[in-house]
């Protein structure tokens, strides 16, 4: 799912100001209608050639790292009995979102599902191969 952050002129009657919304102009966290002036043009910028393309290019380039990442499986050991923090055998990317703030600083977030949250090793292995492949500006949320 992609999203789009506008966080002062977006609105949910249940989530409040300055939420993000979805492709179809709804609110990312609660499913309902958003309000704004901000709910068209991010829907407008999420079905935008440019943004399809970028999501996409992020998350075929997550798989291919994620590929390269069982190969050496024991590189993302975390020390101290803790293991590497990763179901290497469900491991994917789910989602691609895109962010902007108030200060019109903008960029992407790559969720890889069944990565620990505090898992340090694999998110940066992550980062670096996407910058690597000149994708710059992405964040990598781990998750369970």
């Amino acid at each position: 799912m992609a999203r789009r952050d506008h966080p002062n002129n977006t609105w949910c009657p249940q989530c409040g100001y300055g939420i993000s919304v979805d492709e179809e102009g709804c609110c990312i966290s609660c499913g309902g209608d958003a309000m704004g002036e901000g709910v068209d043009a991010a829907v407008a910028l999420l079905h935008t050639a440019d943004h399809t393309e970028a999501f996409r290019v992020r998350l075929v380039a997550v798989e291919e790292l994620i590929e390269e990442a069982h190969q050496d499986k024991s590189a993302f050991d975390e020390g101290a009995g803790r293991g590497s923090g990763v179901n290497w055998g469900d491991l994917r990317a789910v989602d691609v979102e895109h962010w902007i703030r108030d200060d019109g600083d903008s960029g992407y977030r790559v969720c890889v599902e069944e990565v620990s949250p505090t898992a340090e090793k694999f998110p940066a292995f992550i980062r670096a191969g996407l910058a690597d492949r000149g994708i710059e500006n992405t964040e990598i949320v781990c998750e369970w």
